[in-house]
């Protein structure tokens, strides 16, 4: 692999990260930080797409949010929209 100088200059990317004008605040999240902080939390392991998956970082940083709040979210909206029949 090139070492980052020996690539020429017109295909070199810029050595200063550039960064998008600040975002606004993330809106509340479902539940208060303080809550979810009391709760225990257990890893899952799933696949997506990449897209996806790219997708949810790229929105992640902007909005300024942790991923795993952010699919936490998505998890709860998706539970009250299907609540779990338990008959």
């Amino acid at each position: 692999m090139p070492r980052y100088d020996d690539v020429p200059k017109d295909e070199q990317l810029p050595r200063t990260r550039t960064t998008a004008p600040p975002a606004p605040p993330a809106p509340a999240a479902a539940a208060p930080a303080a809550e979810l902080a009391e709760e225990a939390w257990v890893a899952i392991t799933t696949t997506v797409p990449v897209s996806v998956r790219k997708q949810m970082s790229v929105a992640c940083a902007i909005h300024g949010v942790k991923l795993k709040d952010a699919v936490t979210e998505a998890l709860r909206a998706w539970l009250a929209d299907h609540p779990p029949r338990l008959d």
